[in-house]
C-alpha cells in the first residue's frame, strides 16, 4: 500500500495524523511526503510513527526543511528498521554532520 501526500502542505495536523496512523500498525509500505515544507518538529512526529511501524519499506522525505536536528532519529530508524529499503532525503538542509550520522548507520 502506498500513501502519497506529496505537495500537500500537511503541516502539524497532518504530521500528527500520520504518526497516529503509523502507530496503529497500518500495512502501509510506501510513504511519500515530499515537498510539504515540513520542519524538524513535524518530521520527528512522523519519524516516531515510522519507528513504531514494521511495514514501511520506502520513505520519501525530500524537499522539506529537515536539518541536522532530525538526523539522529533518522539514523536510529535506519539502524532499527530492517524493513526500510529506500530513504529519500534530497533537497533538505542537512549538512555533512547530519549526513555522517546517517551514513554511519548504513
Amino acid at each position: 500500500m502506498c500513501l502519497d501526500l506529496s505537495q500537500n502542505a500537511i503541516g502539524d495536523s497532518g504530521a500528527d495524523q500520520l504518526r497516529t496512523y503509523l502507530y496503529k500498525k497500518s500495512q502501509i509500505q510506501d510513504i511519500n511526503i515530499e515537498n510539504n515544507k515540513l520542519n524538524d518538529k513535524q518530521i520527528k512526529k512522523i519519524l516516531t510513527g515510522v519507528l513504531h511501524n514494521n511495514t514501511v519499506k520506502k520513505l520519501n522525505l525530500s524537499k522539506n526543511s529537515i536539518t541536522n536536528a532530525s538526523c539522529e532519529l533518522i539514523s536510529e530508524i535506519i539502524y532499527r528498521k530492517v524493513n526500510l529499503r529506500e530513504l529519500y532525503l534530497h533537497w533538505n538542509m542537512i549538512d555533512h554532520r547530519g549526513g555522517n550520522l546517517i551514513f554511519n548507520q548504513l
